[in-house]
């Protein structure tokens, strides 16, 4: 659905209502590495980019890339490994996620400018401070730190910034694989934007069908049920981080 396809004055309003907060508190938007595989879906994320920068609405993007990385594993016959459903990072991983990743946003960096969007890309270990977790190898599970400055100045003249899941380890300034919805949530900490949207395949959270082995979209969650739906393992991985 586009803006322009809302009731005006519901459109209005919530135009109205973005415009009021600082150019870096307006949106954030969380696009999962699945979706990204999706270049329709891509497409048309750029075209409701565009009719908000028209409006000088900014967006911050945050983007994943779990399933290249793991395509690219597979493409150079290295082994993935999980501990407890978390990638575990060794120095091929590490290697080979920097490269997808930042290839991952140059695509979208291509696709937003052919647009006629101002974009900017940062590098998400000039933004980040992260601290390791050793039992998953090079990887950050906590953002310690966020060079909010840089991300307040890039958004003044850029209606969108987009940045990837890599950070600096606080220990030594060595680079740290991130999950994506753990950089997400700390964005949405310390930044505090006036409205988040986390956009995946999915298109939200799924709850699984009696024992069919089937899922169905949950139309709804009241912010008292998330640590219940987290408890009983509905919501597990990526989506509890987000809920």
């Amino acid at each position: 659905m586009r803006i322009a396809d809302l009731p005006e004055r519901q459109a209005d309003r919530y135009i109205e209502a973005l415009q009021a907060f600082q150019p870096y508190r307006q949106l954030l938007i969380k696009v999962g590495g699945g979706l990204l595989e999706d270049k329709a879906a891509v497409q048309e994320l750029a075209e409701a980019l565009t009719e908000l920068a028209r409006r000088d609405i900014h967006t911050l993007v945050v983007h994943g890339g779990g399933p290249q990385l793991s395509a690219a594993l597979k493409q150079y016959n290295v082994e993935p490994r999980f501990i407890d459903g978390k990638r575990y990072t060794d120095e091929a991983t590490l290697k080979l996620a920097k490269v997808t990743f930042e290839g991952l946003s140059e695509e979208l960096l291509q696709v937003f400018s052919a647009a006629g969007i101002k974009t900017a890309v940062i590098p998400a270990v000039e933004l980040f401070e992260a601290k390791q977790d050793s039992k998953l190898g090079l990887v950050g599970t906590e953002i310690t730190s966020i060079d909010t400055e840089t991300v307040m100045d890039t958004m003044k003249s850029h209606p969108v910034l987009v940045v990837h899941s890599l950070a600096r380890n606080e220990a030594d300034g060595t680079t740290l694989n991130v999950n994506a919805d753990t950089i997400f949530r700390a964005l949405a900490t310390e930044m505090k934007p006036h409205r988040m949207v986390s956009l995946t395949p999915t298109g939200g959270v799924l709850q699984s069908i009696d024992d069919s082995g089937s899922q169905s979209l949950i139309n709804g969650i009241d912010i008292r049920d998330v640590d219940t739906l987290i408890k009983d393992k509905t919501v597990t991985g990526g989506m509890a981080l987000k809920l």
